[in-house]
């Protein structure tokens, strides 16, 4: 974590319960600076994960084939497009747990764990 960072992260104080308003504003600032607050708005949409199907027609894939030139086949764009969707969701999930993460630290003791169980961060917005 940069000095940056940890200065920026340091002004958000921990809730208590009697110092919410406090706490949402430099927790909504805090999670904006880090391009996070976009998964507390309504309108966002967490992206879907392949189903068993796709996961199999994507892992089938002989990703190691080569022309006969020794390049490398292209990705046909059927499994590219399960590539991006996969890639979508696991970014989505990687800044799930860092806004998640940021909040939590910043809750007292007693709030974090009534809401240890919250694994969307959203979730865990809306419930606090």
């Amino acid at each position: 974590m940069s000095s940056e960072d940890a200065a920026s992260i340091s002004t958000v104080p921990v809730l208590k319960g009697d110092n919410y308003c406090l706490w949402a504003r430099k927790m909504t600032a805090y999670l904006q600076v880090k391009g996070l607050y976009k998964y507390m708005r309504d309108s966002f949409i967490a992206p879907l994960d392949l189903n068993v199907t796709e996961l199999t027609q994507m892992n089938a894939h002989d990703w190691d084939a080569t022309n006969d030139d020794g390049t490398p086949i292209a990705i046909p764009a059927a499994i590219q497009a399960l590539v991006d969707q996969r890639q979508n969701y696991l970014d989505w999930l990687e800044d799930n747990e860092k806004a998640r993460g940021s909040i939590t630290l910043h809750l007292s003791d007693s709030i974090a764990e009534i809401f240890e169980n919250v694994v969307n961060a959203r979730m865990l917005w809306i419930a606090l």
